[in-house]
């Protein structure tokens, strides 16, 4: 799920290369419902993460999309996400953040490598 993985990489998760092509992400010390434990998962495949159903694994993310450079109207569509209470709607207005940040730093690194 490409959308968990622009997410983790939002959340700044320290990725593991787990093979040629499989990559996870660390996401012990991102969110709080992630403990340290003996049996506890600290990495995750983006098909394992659990951003687009649990409001655990969303919330530490919507609070980052409102510290980030996010513009006004993405942070006004967050708050309507927030106000309407469903994850479906807050999850897509994370991505748009998400998103919006992925290609803001990719342009900035395109201008400064340019510079």
């Amino acid at each position: 799920m490409n959308d968990n993985k622009l997410i983790a990489e939002f959340m700044d998760a320290n990725p593991f290369r787990e093979g040629d092509d499989v990559q996870s992400y660390e996401m012990y010390g991102i969110l709080e419902c992630i403990e340290d434990g003996l049996n506890e998962q600290h990495f995750f495949l983006p098909e394992e993460m659990l951003f687009h159903e649990s409001w655990d694994w969303l919330m530490p993310v919507v609070i980052k999309c409102f510290d980030a450079d996010t513009p006004i109207a993405l942070q006004h569509k967050l708050n309507d996400a927030l106000l309407e209470t469903n994850i479906n709607t807050l999850y897509a207005s994370v991505l748009e953040v998400a998103e919006y940040t992925s290609r803001r730093t990719e342009y900035l690194n395109v201008t400064n490598r340019e510079s």
